[in-house]
Formats: C-alpha cells, structure tokens, sequence
C-alpha cells in the first residue's frame, strides 16, 4: 500500500510541477490574450506603433518583429513562431496565425526575413493599420469552410470593430461592407 500512496504522491507531484511550468512558461511570454477582436486588433496597432507617432512604417514593423523571435535566431522568423506569437499574443486562431505569416512571406520560402520578403514600403495611419488587420481576417473568414469560432465574432462585433475612432473616408472605403 505504501508504494501505492508513493507512486500516487510521485504522480501528484508531476502534474503540478508540470502544470506550473507550463502556466510560467506561458506568463513569460505573456500569454494573456484580450478576448474581443477590437481588442485584439487595438492590440496589434498598439504593437505596432513602437514609436508612438500615430502610424505604422517599416521601422516599427521590424522592430515589432523583434517579439516573434523565440528560438534564438533573429534573421529568420519562422512559421511557428508567427503562429505562437498570433496565439499567444492576440489570442487568433492558429490557422490564422498560418495565413498571416503566408501572407508576409512574399518569396514563398517558408520564413520570413526581412530582406526577403519585409523590404516593401510600409506607411499605414494608425486607423488605417487596424482597419486593414480587420480586412484581412475578414478576407479570412470569407476564404474559409470550416470557419474558426472567432470568425462567428467578426458579424457580432462589426459595429465595435468600424468604431475605432476618426477614421478617414478612404480607409473606410477599404473596409467595406460586412
């Protein structure tokens, strides 16, 4: 009976030490998604405006993707790592995070750097940053069969998501009808 109650306390004490290990390991890295879209895209347009100047250009990008690097290897982010960021970070579904890092990698190499395929000109006006992070998981949802559950928020939360703030006429136009 005692090797019983010991291999049971073993057991026990695995499982806890495992589950706190893996609670901090995710606290590390701050997973801590916001649960609503609008949060999550404020989020993203928080993320990236790193010098807070009211727009996203190519130096706060590629200072934000400074945070998908999680093996070590600040040249080359990889697929996972895109996925685990979205996941981790935002709160998207995984395959979400699959289409945005497919959507980056221009080259079609399966990693992203950025002489390969970030060396575009970027200049988006706050507004216009989120407003095309919501058009893209619409594109998304649109392209998908088996939608994720986050796709079934996109209709419910739709007047929150265009409510961001003054946004000008031409990136409204780009957000079209839902």
């Amino acid at each position: 009976m005692t090797a019983m109650l010991r291999l049971l306390l073993l057991f026990t004490t695995i499982s806890c030490v495992s589950g706190v290990y893996y609670s901090l390991w995710y606290s590390l890295y701050g997973c801590n998604p916001p649960k609503s879209l609008k949060a999550r895209v404020e989020l993203v347009g928080y993320d990236n405006d790193r010098n807070n100047d009211g727009k996203t250009d190519n130096s706060d990008f590629e200072r934000d993707l400074i945070d998908y690097n999680y093996d070590g290897d600040m040249a080359v982010i990889k697929e996972w790592e895109v996925v685990f960021h979205w996941r981790c970070r935002y709160g998207w579904d995984e395959d979400f995070g699959r289409y945005f890092f497919n959507q980056l990698d221009r080259n079609k190499d399966g990693v992203m750097t950025i002489e390969g395929d970030l060396n575009v000109p970027l200049s988006f006006p706050g507004d216009g940053f989120r407003l095309r992070q919501v058009s893209r998981f619409r594109t998304f949802c649109n392209e998908r069969n088996n939608k994720p559950k986050d796709c079934d928020k996109l209709e419910k939360e739709k007047n929150n998501l265009i409510n961001f703030g003054n946004y000008s006429t031409p990136y409204l136009a780009q957000l079209g009808t839902f």
